[in-house]
């Protein structure tokens, strides 16, 4: 009997093991733009530090997610050994930071309906204002997508707006599609031929 205990103690533990292991893998909506935000900033500190810039003022464009931007952007320039400038001088080297897209999207996956396709998109460029003289420096759009399970999607979502999306609806199959009608068309024959009957009666 003990054993037994022992056995199905183990069992019940092993379960419990493998489900925790299962959802630390699934990453997180939050976690995927964190990342992507995070290379932004980096390209951006490098091209400026290219330019041998010691120090500039960064000015951010409002978006939901302008708090992260602004985080990832201080540290990146701050390990290039680039001071930011806080207060606003017309002699200070500017650089303008146009968040253009942070977004989660969910798309239906073809091969199957319990799944879906998870694009994120991070889109950031920006102009550097030097010596009076403006410079564009556009960047690539940052893109990640992956396959996930419809009943993931709790666990992965943000308590963050931009890094949530609407779920979209299951497509039907070909038999859910014929079965609406031929529902609908068999109530309506049933309906009229118990009215016929009673009439009849």
């Amino acid at each position: 009997m003990q054993k037994i205990l022992l056995i199905y103690t183990i069992f019940i533990s092993l379960f419990y093991v493998l489900i925790a292991n299962s959802q630390t893998q699934k990453i997180r909506n939050f976690e995927i733009i964190d990342s992507l935000i995070k290379t932004e900033s980096i390209i951006f500190a490098e091209e400026i530090a290219k330019r041998n810039i010691t120090q500039i003022e960064i000015r951010f464009s409002e978006n939901p997610a302008s708090w992260l931007v602004k985080q990832h952007f201080y540290s990146a320039f701050k390990e290039k050994g680039i001071n930011i400038l806080t207060e606003n001088n017309q002699e200070n080297s500017v650089l303008n930071i146009n968040i253009k897209q942070i977004e989660i999207q969910y798309l239906n996956y073809e091969d199957n309906n319990d799944s879906l396709i998870r694009n994120a998109k991070v889109h950031i460029d920006g102009n550097l204002l030097l010596n009076k003289k403006i410079e564009i420096i556009e960047n690539q759009k940052r893109n990640y997508s992956d396959i996930i399970s419809r009943a993931d999607v709790d666990f992965i979502k943000s308590d963050n707006a931009f890094a949530n999306a609407p779920v979209p609806e299951k497509k039907r199959t070909f038999f859910e599609e014929l079965a609406v009608p031929f529902i609908v068309v068999t109530t309506i024959i049933l309906t009229v031929v118990i009215l016929f009957t009673v009439r009849s009666g």
